[in-house]
């Protein structure tokens, strides 16, 4: 299988892009942060707002990246309400007859955690994949003019 491809604007911020290997026809969308989807829970919509404007600065999010950032966000928000679930009712509770279970919510919580990594790691933000990324942050314009002492 080999392997997952890595968009051009990550290996340019890396530093290991190739012209060789570049695809001249891959399309290069404005950065721009996506509407937020109506359907993402609470917890989605807080990260959605927290990540945003961290993925802008990097220039990693433009607009026909919103099904796959919707996906981490809720997927983040699918984690964050099954750890709230478990802290609640316990990791294992006592069923009917006294009997330890493993919460359903331990189940959800990891599905949800591995879902949230396999997104983290597309838009560069694990710190192993960050780690291959190197990334300049916009300058803030200099207030005195460029020819201030």
């Amino acid at each position: 299988m080999g392997r997952p491809r890595v968009p051009t604007k990550l290996k340019i911020i890396k530093g290991t892009d190739q012209p060789c290997r570049t695809n001249p026809d891959e399309p290069d969308p404005e950065t721009e942060i996506p509407e937020i989807p109506h359907h993402l829970s609470y917890e989605a919509k807080v990260e959605w707002n927290r990540m945003a404007p961290i993925l802008e600065e990097m220039g990693l999010i433009s607009k026909i990246d919103m099904a796959a950032f919707a996906m981490y966000c809720q997927s983040w928000g699918d984690f964050v309400k099954a750890g709230n679930m478990i802290n609640r009712i316990g990791r294992s509770p006592k069923d009917s007859k006294e009997r330890q279970n493993l919460s359903m919510w331990m189940k959800e919580s990891k599905d949800a955690r591995l879902m949230a990594h396999k997104f983290l790691v597309e838009f560069g933000l694990t710190p192993a994949s960050r780690t291959r990324v190197s990334s300049k942050k916009k300058k803030e314009p200099d207030k005195k003019g460029k020819w201030a002492i």
